[in-house]
């Protein structure tokens, strides 16, 4: 009996979802961010090492290159950032609505809001503590 091996082709994934399963992965463990885009934990974990070695190697190399990145990293921070808060003021104005609040269990209603607004104050902390890290200025005044 022969066995025939199938190769196995890799999808091809587009830079965005790739920078948003990176960003997720600041909050949330590698199997979380898997099973939220539908790719499997040890390929997001793949892509979380690869990244934390490419910008080992980019700091250790060109300092314009660490600049571009880190750049990069919280403008997409920043509209991830600005899409959960929109999303956080469109949620507040409909469960506003005394008809939408009297249909819904209040359990259900206090857990969609604690975790929009958990989710988007910790990615706040994050871009603010990671922009101290990286030398980007934020105001703490500006991010209260």
């Amino acid at each position: 009996m022969t066995e025939t091996k199938t190769k196995r082709v890799r999808a091809v994934v587009s830079e965005e979802l790739k920078a948003a399963v990176l960003a997720d992965c600041m909050l949330l463990s590698p199997a979380t961010v898997a099973a939220k885009y539908g790719l499997k934990a040890n390929t997001v974990r793949g892509w979380k090492a690869q990244e934390c070695t490419t910008a080992l190697t980019i700091v250790e190399s060109d300092p314009i290159a660490i600049a571009q990145k880190k750049q990069r990293i919280t403008a997409l921070m920043l509209e991830y950032l600005e899409a959960n808060l929109n999303a956080l003021v469109a949620q507040a104005y409909v469960s506003a609505d005394p008809t939408y609040i009297n249909r819904q269990p209040a359990g259900e209603l206090a857990i969609l809001h604690g975790v929009l607004a958990d989710k988007s104050i910790r990615l706040l902390d994050a871009l603010h503590r990671g922009g101290e890290r990286c030398g980007v200025s934020a105001d703490r005044e500006q991010l209260e």
